[in-house]
């Protein structure tokens, strides 16, 4: 006859436990309206600092705004960067040809609170540039930004763009 195996009942109790603050760490909790209220207009307002840093060409003020350790994007063009380092590259880049922004518009901007330290902001884009050539270019699609709260500030970490025909 097989014996029983002999219990380790504080073995047990941690398992449990364990279990317990799994299951409670993975439980989707909802933001009351209040604070989904907040989150939207805290990421509108650091969204609106970005664009205002883009319009003024303060390349550096633009770059606070990124996740300098977890930075993603997915470009226009269907190529992706891995890095801030290599999209801050390729971004001053582009932007030294440029003179000043004639316009810079975001039109059906939508942001999504997905919890307390991420959000979603989607938006569609028409932007006029003259071009230091005295060329005026413009451009027209739309984007997606994910924003994270790291250290009580919201930081960018991926966008994503396409590009109107």
């Amino acid at each position: 006859m097989a014996s029983i195996p002999k219990i380790d009942h504080k073995l047990l109790i941690l398992t449990t436990l364990l279990s317990m603050l799994t299951a409670c760490s993975h439980h989707k909790t909802k933001l009351s309206p209040n604070l989904d209220a907040e989150i939207k207009s805290e990421i509108r307002s650091v969204f609106m600092g970005l664009t205002e840093a883009v319009k003024s060409l303060n390349i550096d003020r633009y770059f606070q705004f990124f996740d300098q350790g977890k930075f993603t994007s997915l470009n226009a063009d269907g190529s992706v960067f891995h890095s801030l380092i290599d999209f801050e590259k390729t971004f001053r880049e582009q932007t030294q040809f440029i003179e000043r922004y004639e316009t810079l518009e975001f039109e059906d901007v939508k942001v999504t609170v997905v919890n307390r330290t991420t959000a979603i902001l989607v938006n569609e884009y028409h932007a006029t540039v003259l071009l230091k050539t005295g060329d005026i270019v413009s451009a027209s699609g739309a984007g997606t930004q994910v924003w994270s709260k790291v250290a009580g500030q919201w930081k960018l970490v991926h966008i994503s763009s396409s590009a109107k025909n």
